[in-house]
């Protein structure tokens, strides 16, 4: 007896996907086990331009029309520290708009524990104020230049939104700019350990830069003017900041 369901004839699809998924032969895997039997792979992996594929979206067509007949602005899952579920929901939630929030568990055990929970995922969204991605323009040798990534978390979603407000709309990534700290990146951080956080890098021909730098940049007048704005006050209360240098193999 056979068994099928359609469930675009009870349910509103949302399309994510490409349409049906590719069906790659195996010639090689074919071979290797004699040959017999034909085999084939089902390339859920080329099935759409998010995230890497994954056949998660086809449950996710049919939540996402329930979602936005809903209203509702921002969508919530909770996965594994390293799901691609949740990966798959917040590339879902950037391509229609709206705000994403994960709750990432430790469920499966595993022998290598300590090395897999230091394992971490981020995914981002970059800033309206520079969507690009940028290579630093330094004159310095590789091994003297100094790598600065911070990371600002914020106490509720509305303080954090006004941190980024500050820095795309009150001038803030424009001082960087102006001030020559060469980033590389500003963005939202969608899924991560830590939420809600924005996280960004800049970069120094080498220390004694970087000091002066940041020297400038608390003395600047448009900093100074930035500040003391009763909008965006406290709306950091978390700062870790890594300094780093390139690798040998390092694009930037």
């Amino acid at each position: 007896m056979e068994f099928a369901v359609n469930l675009t004839e009870k349910f509103e699809r949302y399309p994510l996907t490409f349409g049906p998924t590719p069906i790659e032969y195996l010639p090689r895997l074919t071979a290797a086990c004699g040959g017999s039997v034909e085999i084939y792979a089902k390339r859920e992996d080329c099935n759409s331009g998010l995230a890497m594929g994954g056949n998660k979206l086809r449950k996710l067509e049919f939540i996402v029309p329930d979602a936005i007949k809903s209203g509702a602005d921002t969508l919530v899952s909770i996965g594994g520290v390293q799901s691609n579920h949740t990966r798959m929901v917040a590339a879902t939630a950037a391509k229609i708009g709206m705000k994403c929030r994960l709750v990432q568990e430790s469920w499966a055990p595993h022998d290598d524990a300590p090395p897999y929970n230091r394992i971490e995922s981020i995914l981002m969204k970059s800033f309206k104020s520079m969507p690009h991605f940028a290579i630093p323009d330094l004159d310095s040798k590789p091994s003297e230049r100094v790598y600065e990534f911070r990371s600002y978390e914020g106490a509720t979603e509305q303080l954090y939104e006004r941190k980024v407000e500050m820095f795309n709309d009150a001038g803030e990534v424009e001082l960087f700019k102006k001030l020559e700290f060469n980033p590389v990146f500003f963005a939202e951080v969608i899924s991560s350990a830590h939420m809600p956080h924005l996280i960004y890098m800049t970069t120094f021909s080498d220390m004694d830069s970087q000091e002066k730098h940041w020297d400038a940049f608390r003395e600047h007048p448009d900093w100074e003017k930035m500040k003391v704005m009763d909008r965006y006050q406290n709306t950091v209360s978390s700062i870790t900041k890594y300094l780093m240098y390139p690798t040998d193999y390092s694009d930037i």
